[in-house]
C-alpha cells in the first residue's frame, strides 16, 4: 500500500472517517 504524502485535508479527514467508520463495522460484527 502506497502512501500519498500529498493529500489535502479533506481527503485526510474523509480517509480517517472511512476507518473510524469500518472499525465500528468490524465491532457490531465480533457482537462488540
Amino acid at each position: 500500500m502506497k502512501i500519498i504524502n500529498v493529500k489535502t485535508e479533506r481527503e485526510i479527514s474523509l480517509d480517517s472517517l472511512l476507518t473510524k467508520i469500518f472499525e465500528n463495522f468490524e465491532n457490531m460484527e465480533k457482537g462488540e
